[in-house]
């Protein structure tokens, strides 16, 4: 503005000294009085005036010289400030590219047109192609129609949604027909606006992976076809042999017991003893591998009703006083209040406590003492234990003890007869009621064995009476 003031004011000063030359040079000797009577010349006056618009035009000339050297300043910093800026971008450019390239992964970009803008030397290498191939070219262009469309269809939709795809895809790369799989991931590029303007995508091998992860699922169903196949093996011929099983067994029994009459030698009575003992342990093997095959194939239903423990408790001791008298083993109880009864199948429950009691007793010295107790523990839960002061199990074989046909390998244990199956089939059965069978032993002290059964396994009117 100042500039602009100065320029008129030097114009007008122009204009005045021209109107006046003009007016000396019609009058040249003409003249003025001042106020106090003296004459004044027109070409002094003009001489005057000259000379103001010549100062008024220097100041002009070095205001503009001034404003030219700042505006020229001015661009000059800006053009430094550009021109560092394109060298910090190219400089940003470059190490991107280096660190991009040194990736084992493929990276690549391309614009909405699906047009390829950048593209790593990882993708290079592995097809032996050219970047100047490469870049400004659609993916229809390299790849075979059908993956074309399909990679144009995966774009599209980061385009659309702004969202990140990740996927495994079947490969095949340029001027190859060996196909492959890959691990894609594709991700929306914005620019400052928000806007999305292009895609980078990143792809590597992993052909060995999905191999392995082939190879895995057809491993898992041959094993799961052999399972099957055992089990039904396992049924068919445990029903097979439970049926002549159970004439020998009731045969024996009658024999035993002479209900016909005497035997004549009592090595016959003593034989067929033999004879009714085996089979009733074949038996119980064979009811044992029933209940593997049961719980493998997890059909087992419950047959639930409230279990009274005090009798079941009596029952299963009865049945295991033959073993215990032998031994001269005492066999103690206890319940506590409010674990007197248990939601269950009472067939179950009864096999899971014979199981436990008869380990017990296998592995507890002649005269040793095992406990029975039924107790609500703090969180409501009912325990069933069985504690022993036998033998105990070694550290290193207490985690394996209840995998199907696991026993204990040192002579010590193996002097008890077994498959392994009891603690085992204990608890698929627990697990089947929802309940957890716990196992702790130290050597030389004991074992203790529980099954905890959850709180909702205690019949309410039980809970009431406790309370």
């Amino acid at each position: 503005m100042q500039h602009g003031v100065l320029a008129t004011f030097y114009a007008f000063v122009c204009l005045f000294c021209s109107a006046a030359i003009g007016a000396a040079a019609t009058d040249p000797v003409s003249t003025s009085e001042t106020q106090d009577g003296f004459p004044v010349n027109a070409t002094v006056v003009v001489a005057v005036l000259i000379l103001i618009g010549a100062g008024l035009t220097g100041i002009w000339i070095v205001a503009l010289r001034r404003a030219i050297d700042s505006r020229t300043a001015s661009l000059d910093h800006e053009i430094r400030l550009r021109e560092q800026a394109q060298a910090d971008l190219q400089e940003t450019r470059d190490v991107y590219q280096s660190l991009v390239d040194a990736l084992p992964q493929t990276v690549y970009r391309i614009n909405r047109a699906g047009n390829v803008t950048f593209i790593n030397d990882t993708y290079l290498k592995l097809t032996g192609m050219r970047r100047e191939d490469l870049i400004g070219r659609s993916a229809s262009d390299v790849y075979p129609p059908e993956l074309a469309e399909k990679y144009r269809a995966d774009d599209e939709s980061v385009f659309l949604t702004g969202e990140t795809y990740r996927g495994t895809e079947d490969h095949v790369l340029p001027n190859s027909d060996e196909h492959s799989y890959v691990e894609v991931v594709k991700v929306p590029v914005r620019n400052d606006s928000g806007e999305i303007v292009e895609l980078q995508g990143m792809f590597w091998d992993v052909t060995d992976r999905v191999s392995a992860e082939k190879k895995l699922k057809q491993a898992l169903l041959e094993a799961e076809q052999a399972s099957r196949a055992k089990s039904d093996f396992l049924a068919n011929m445990s029903h097979e042999l439970r049926t002549p099983l159970n004439s020998i067994i009731g045969f024996s029994e009658i024999m035993t017991n002479e209900h016909y009459g005497s035997m004549g030698n009592e090595k016959y009575a003593e034989y067929s003893g033999d004879v009714y003992r085996t089979a009733k342990h074949l038996l119980t093997l064979i009811n044992e591998l029933l209940d593997i095959v049961r719980i493998e194939s997890g059909h087992i239903d419950l047959q639930e009703e409230v279990v009274d423990l005090e009798a079941l408790f009596e029952d299963c001791i009865h049945s295991i006083q033959p073993m215990t008298s032998k031994k001269k083993q005492t066999v103690e109880t206890s319940i506590a209040s409010g674990a007197e009864a248990v939601l269950a199948d009472a067939r179950l429950t009864k096999q899971m406590l014979l199981n436990l009691l008869s380990n017990a007793t296998k592995f507890t010295a002649d005269g040793g003492s095992i406990t029975v107790s039924a107790f609500l523990d703090p969180l409501g839960d009912l325990v069933i234990r069985i504690r022993d002061n036998g033998n105990g199990i070694p550290p290193e074989k207490l985690a394996n003890v209840t995998q199907p046909f696991v026993q204990l390998d040192e002579d010590a244990y193996r002097t008890q007869e077994g498959t392994g199956l009891g603690l085992s089939v204990t608890k698929g059965f627990a697990e089947a009621h929802g309940a957890k069978l716990k196992v702790e032993s130290e050597v030389g002290v004991g074992t203790s064995a529980s099954i905890d059964f959850p709180a909702y396994r205690v019949p309410a009117e039980i809970v009431e009476t406790a309370h």
